[in-house]
């Protein structure tokens, strides 16, 4: 599972799938981990819920101690102090997630040619992909690529739409008749 499922599971998942499974009093401590993670990750947070936040914190942390054996805790855990100070100091967490990062290191990797030194193909990659829009966007108008598309891709493009606003039904999309 990738980070965002993780985050989805503890945010909304996790209390669904253990209520009925696990003693009242540990379902109790895990919904406060979920509002926990839920109020942190809002799309805009005040500074009156990141100050409850930061009093909440290691409340929450004493509680999972008391439930969870030593050997469950390590660092992960311990972060769980320092996120509403994160969020005071850089403001809503979207901001501070690495979602887009591995999305677009996803892209590249599907990129790669020599997956044995993947890290030196991934920046290969990249490099070329980079060099690759830079020299396009300086090509004349009549050689087409990515910044300048062929003219009969446009004037295809153009027809269509003019095509949909007129409300003309022959000008969707044509699929060849069945068998």
């Amino acid at each position: 599972m990738k980070s965002h499922n993780y985050h989805i599971w503890i945010e909304r998942l996790l209390l669904v799938m253990v209520r009925g499974y696990i003693p009242e009093h540990v379902w109790l401590v895990l919904a406060e981990l979920s509002y926990f993670f839920r109020q942190l990750c809002a799309k805009e947070l005040s500074r009156t819920v990141i100050a409850d936040l930061e009093r909440m914190a290691p409340v929450l942390l004493c509680k999972l101690e008391k439930i969870f054996p030593p050997g469950f805790f390590n660092l992960m855990q311990h972060l769980i102090l320092h996120l509403p100070y994160e969020a005071r100091m850089g403001g809503p967490m979207q901001g501070h997630w690495c979602y887009p990062i591995e999305r677009c290191l996803k892209v590249l990797r599907k990129k790669c040619r020599n997956k044995c030194k993947i890290e030196a193909s991934i920046a290969e990659a990249y490099i070329l992909e980079e060099v690759a829009n830079f020299t396009t966007t300086y090509y004349g108008d009549n050689l087409p690529s990515v910044h300048n598309p062929p003219l009969v891709t446009m004037l295809a493009k153009m027809n269509r739409t003019s095509a949909f606003s007129e409300g003309n039904s022959e000008a969707q999309v044509h699929r060849p008749p069945r068998p």
